[in-house]
């Protein structure tokens, strides 16, 4: 038996204590330790017990109010819902406009898992290159196109959860707009950050109707329930905040475009909030400056974006004037590019690519030097190294060919088409048995390497070995039927072997 600190009855304890929401209370008898969880409601001041709290909590709103209170705010709460918006048809439309952009892209063949780059760009996403270059309506059609079958749902399962919150506090038609200028600002926010990446989801919008409801609650000049604001609001920043840390701890997280679209939210929020009730209405000049305001801001987005951009914007036009042939226009939007930032070594180097499909080869290889004097990314200098390795080749200066042949591998040991070039070097100085081991090496690395095949073929067949150059030029067949001129090698050197045994 023990004497309760409190009443000073006596009660037999248990041998752990009395356990209760709060704590362990061994000093204690039942009754008391009971008493000491009864809390007063803030709303009504009745005593009543909470629940225990959860840990991720320190204080809980069920914690501080009774579970009446709570009814009655929350029915008040949806009361005032209705009445301020009675029917919620935005959000569920624009998930329907996503689900049918998103099957749409599967039925044209994009992974619902991992879709390809090339894929969603042609699908809409904001990419710098493209977007800053005139395609501006990628701003916003990013937000309808999604990056696999995970992103969407998590995406819509946030928007379901937030927009239908948002459009009953705003309206339907100023959620709309507080929706579809967050994603815009999210998406400049992202193409001036991360100009290179290509970005995509609705994220950026959702974001933003987190950040209009937050505004709308931190203003204070709603008429509703503390308890309910209280609650909702913990629950919203808790999804900014750990989006957002996710984002900052995970690579392939746009968290640009989330932070842009949360703070142009804001912005609105804060600027658009109606009262709940019907009656009072809402101003109307109030709603343009608010729009004009943003649509201001978002728009020296876009100057900041495409001036910090220029020279991106250039090396994009020109990799596409390059892809379709157009070597001199490419050549002119490389040189622009390099004229606003000259340390883009990437540009160097794909300007001597330029050149070189051209057939100015005195001025590829000045590239190709510069890159390699501006350049410190090993991948980058290798294949500069290669290319000058080609263009001796060319010239047949073979030393010189096979000596940047050879720094390339050095820095990139894996490129099989830099070994079938050192192998053909190596022929044409008559070193065969070089030359067969470097054709065996960029075969290693590419089995279907017709050409390196035939160029095996024809070192075995210049060292004697006829048996090895004919299985050689078979094999060569096999990745290319249709070639001609090693049918005729395989002719060749099979009357050779059939002279040889007579």
């Amino acid at each position: 038996m023990a004497i309760c600190l409190e009443c000073e009855k006596e009660y037999t304890p248990s041998p752990e204590g009395f356990m209760s929401a709060t704590g362990v209370h061994p000093e204690l008898c039942p009754e008391c330790a009971a008493a000491v969880e009864m809390a007063a409601c803030k709303e009504c001041g009745r005593k009543f017990t909470p629940p225990k709290r959860r840990p991720l909590f320190t204080r809980s709103v069920r914690s501080e109010i009774c579970p009446e209170c709570v009814e009655a705010a929350e029915a008040a709460f949806s009361g005032l819902m209705v009445e301020a918006t009675p029917r919620v048809f935005i959000t569920p439309a624009i998930i329907i406009i996503n689900l049918v952009i998103f099957a749409a892209m599967l039925v044209s063949g994009v992974s619902p898992i991992n879709p390809k780059i090339e894929q969603l760009i042609m699908w809409g996403a904001d990419f710098g290159p493209a977007t800053l270059d005139g395609q501006w309506w990628r701003l916003l059609s990013c937000a309808f196109v999604h990056i696999g079958v995970l992103h969407l749902a998590l995406n819509m399962w946030c928007l379901w959860s937030l927009g239908r919150l948002a459009e009953r506090m705003f309206g339907n038609r100023t959620f709309l707009a507080l929706y579809l200028f967050s994603g815009l600002g999210g998406s400049i926010a992202s193409v001036w950050w991360n100009p290179i990446v290509v970005s995509a989801g609705a994220s950026g919008a959702v974001f933003g109707a987190a950040g209009g409801v937050v505004a709308f609650w931190l203003s204070g000049k709603s008429s509703l329930p503390r308890v309910v604001v209280k609650q909702n609001l913990s629950s919203v920043l808790i999804f900014a905040v750990y989006n957002l840390s996710y984002g900052f701890f995970n690579s392939g997280i746009d968290n640009a475009g989330h932070i842009g679209g949360l703070v142009t939210g804001l912005a609105l929020g804060a600027s658009l909030q109606k009262p709940l009730t019907r009656a009072e209405g809402s101003s109307r000049l109030r709603d343009t400056l608010a729009y004009s305001g943003v649509l201001l801001a978002l728009l020296l987005g876009i100057g900041a974006a495409y001036k910090s951009n220029r020279p991106l914007i250039k090396v994009g036009k020109a990799a596409r004037s390059l892809e379709a042939g157009d070597f001199d226009q490419a050549i002119a939007s490389f040189k622009e590019a390099l004229e606003i930032k000259p340390d883009l070594a990437e540009a160097r180097h794909d300007l001597g690519v330029a050149y070189l499909r051209k057939g100015s080869n005195d001025e590829a290889l000045a590239a190709f030097k510069q890159t390699i004097e501006v350049s410190d990314k090993p991948g980058l200098r290798a294949k500069a190294y290669s290319n000058m390795g080609l263009i001796y080749a060319r010239k047949s200066l073979f030393d010189e060919a096979i000596d940047y042949l050879e720094k390339s591998i050095q820095l990139r040991q894996n490129d099989a088409e830099t070994y079938y070039l050192l192998g053909g070097c190596y022929a044409e100085k008559n070193l065969y048995q070089k030359a067969i081991g470097a054709y065996q090496r960029a075969l290693e690395l590419r089995p279907d390497f017709a050409e390196a095949q035939a160029g095996l073929g024809h070192a075995y067949e210049a060292s004697g070995l006829y048996d090895q150059a004919i299985a050689s030029y078979q094999h060569a067949l096999k990745s290319k039927p249709d070639d001609e001129t090693v049918r005729e090698d395989l002719k060749r050197v099979s009357l050779k072997q059939g002279a040889g045994k007579k």
